[in-house]
């Protein structure tokens, strides 16, 4: 038995490694301790971008003689029954009697100062990967491939990118591909005379780019009978990325196409493995949680947890594009679960699409419009998982960084999303705050679509346009009216929106003794957690609706804080010259999701520079809430 380490491999002192495992020396008078059945060897550390979550890689050879990696957290090594769950699972098999010391072995490769450095994430699709050459250097993951952008655009990263699964799922095993690019392309052919699927192939590709475009998580529901051809249409969205099996006939082959049934925490693991990319679900009949609800999925955020020694458990967090189908829309769906109208939040973070009145195949007779989809089908459970790592490839050739990639995108939605709120008002539709904000996703699909079009989709512009304004206005149509609470917290919401850019900036939540940043035009101060107004700009905010109506709705349902059974609350503002003054004091994480004042950061509603001090006077006392408001002496 030979005991001589590879060469080119890290070894700690008194261990050693052959082709039948490592080994601890126990000193001349006892036999070496043999650790695991196969060589294996720590060949990074690994980090993500805050340097924090660190992890080791080893490779080793499986009991096939494959070689293969494994990505263990370092927490991992300390808790030694979780690292031979974590070894055993992909073949590395850990002897009983060396758990402690193949614990040892790595942690000691791990302090190694010659172990090569590399970055992890656990969230797929669009990463950062950032050096000193390049601050913010975008980077595409997929299950066993990271992209980079072209070195030409910008300078090669200096370190790895790896991704670590959250946890394992087989549906990452979905993420594979078949056929060419050019086949795939012909095969989305075949759906150019169909805009829901023009639409939901545009949505798949945007999915990745939510959170740079300042998008929050939602949900495109294709709900309409039977036999309309909706399963079709998500098995498109999946093949962008990936193996499209109908669930229904997948067997127990992986497949990137989900099924509604199951409970809260399953959806939080799913929504956790899909985090970055699209999530394909399917029949949203077969969900019968009684407390279902869009915003367990759009949240973008799972429940907080114990943990065994009663600490709080890491957040599972994600950006998700959703795309679903079933015969009842989620509205009706929501009201069967609650047994009340649907809330007007979750009609807009889901977006419905009633496919029975949506044309598809229209020169085509029903039988001839069935062989055609049949045809698609078949074809499509061997072509798939080459379009969207194309395009992928594209947008990371095309900006290279995240700062040119956010400034593109956000001005271009800009534009689709004005053209699409005038199309709307020119169709007849009434629109509402919300319903102006819901258009913009509209737009990031319609920016995607033609960024797309032509050199991977096999679409041009003009029919992206049209399949997406087909779709966006099918979806007006059917919205349900918002009742009167919707419209008040909405135009509240988006007066908010407008003048968070002349908005005092003072104690901000993180850090609360920083000077005040103080524009030259003054509406409401944001202070904390919350913005403040005074009676006028509050009642600026409600626009006609009377502030008392207002108030009590707000203080109902969270938004407003108030004190001693009132609608206002006091708040000592001595960096201002205020005394002690009450406020109309609006909860800013209840009002507004953080995606939307991600947006105003990026659309230039908020200062992003140093904030500056402003001059300041103080001002009379007044503490009366009923009295006169003070003057801001500024």
């Amino acid at each position: 038995m030979s005991t001589n380490p590879i060469p080119g491999h890290i070894v700690p002192p008194d261990y050693n490694v052959d082709a039948n495992g490592v080994w601890r020396n126990l000193g001349e008078k006892r036999p070496p301790l043999r650790l695991t059945t196969t060589a294996a060897y720590v060949t990074a550390l690994l980090r993500d971008v805050s340097a924090t979550d660190w992890s080791v890689e080893i490779e080793f050879t499986n009991p096939d003689g494959e070689v293969r990696t494994l990505l263990v957290p370092y927490a991992h090594i300390l808790g030694r029954r979780d690292l031979s769950q974590l070894c055993t699972a992909v073949g590395l098999f850990v002897l009983p009697r060396g758990e402690g010391e193949f614990a040892e072995y790595l942690a000691q490769c791990a302090g190694s100062a010659e172990l090569p450095r590399h970055r992890l994430t656990t969230k797929l699709g669009l990463n950062l990967l950032p050096d000193a050459a390049c601050p913010d250097r975008l980077a595409f993951v997929l299950p066993g491939t990271t992209l980079l952008p072209d070195s030409e655009t910008v300078a090669a990263p200096a370190e790895r990118l790896v991704f670590r699964p959250p946890f394992a799922n087989p549906a990452f095993g979905a993420y594979a591909s078949a056929g060419t690019f050019e086949e795939s392309r012909e095969l989305l052919g075949l759906v150019s005379d169909d805009p829901v699927a023009i639409f939901v192939l545009c949505a798949s590709l945007a999915a990745p780019f939510l959170e740079m475009a300042g998008v929050d998580s939602i949900i495109v529901h294709l709900h309409g009978r039977s036999s309309t051809g909706k399963t079709t249409r998500l098995q498109l969205v999946a093949m962008l990325w990936g193996k499209p099996l109908d669930p229904q006939t997948a067997g127990n082959d992986v497949t990137l196409i989900e099924r509604w049934h199951g409970t809260a925490n399953s959806m939080e693991n799913l929504a956790t493995t899909h985090n970055g990319m699209v999530l394909c679900m399917d029949e949203l009949g077969g969900n019968t949680d009684q407390a279902f609800s869009v915003y367990n999925q759009t949240s973008g955020r799972g429940k907080n947890r114990m943990t065994r020694d009663g600490g709080v458990q890491a957040q599972r967090k994600w950006s998700l594009l959703s795309v679903s189908t079933g015969e009842v829309s989620l509205s009706d769906r929501l009201e069967a679960a609650s047994g009340k109208p649907a809330k007007t939040g979750e009609v807009i973070r889901g977006l419905s699409i009633p496919m029975d009145d949506l044309p598809a195949y229209e020169g085509m007779s029903t039988e001839e419009a069935s062989q055609h989809v049949q045809a698609l089908k078949t074809r499509l459970l061997q072509t798939y998982g080459s379009i969207g790592p194309a395009f992928a490839q594209y947008v990371l050739d095309s900006f290279g960084t995240a700062s040119e990639l956010r400034k593109a995108l956000h001005a271009e939605i800009e534009v689709r999303h004005a053209e699409l709120v005038e199309k709307a008002r020119a169709a007849g539709h009434e629109l509402e705050p919300p319903h102006i904000r819901a258009l913009r996703r509209f737009a990031l699909m319609h920016v995607i679509g033609e960024w797309a079009a032509d050199e991977v989709l096999p679409f041009s512009e003009s029919e992206i346009q049209s399949a997406v304004e087909v779709v966006a206005m099918a979806w007006l149509g059917a919205l349900p009216p918002l009742n009167d609470e919707d419209q008040i917290v909405g135009q509240i919401r988006d007066w908010v929106i407008r003048h968070l850019g002349q908005m005092i900036r003072y104690g901000d939540e993180r850090e609360h003794d920083q000077e005040p940043y103080i524009p030259s035009v003054t509406k409401g101060i944001r202070h904390r957690r919350w913005i403040l107004l005074t009676e006028t700009e509050f009642a600026e905010a409600c626009d006609g609706t009377s502030t008392m109506v207002a108030g009590k709705l707000l203080k109902r349902l969270g938004i407003l804080d108030g004190e001693g059974g009132k609608h206002k609350k006091r708040h000592l503002l001595g960096g201002l010259g205020l005394p002690a003054t009450f406020f109309y004091s609006i909860v800013i994480a209840k009002l507004l999701p953080e995606t939307e004042q991600a947006d105003a950061h990026a659309a230039g509603l908020l200062p992003t520079t140093e904030l500056k001090p402003g001059r300041v006077r103080p001002a009379p006392r007044q503490s009366d809430e009923n009295g006169l408001e003070p003057p801001l002496k500024i």
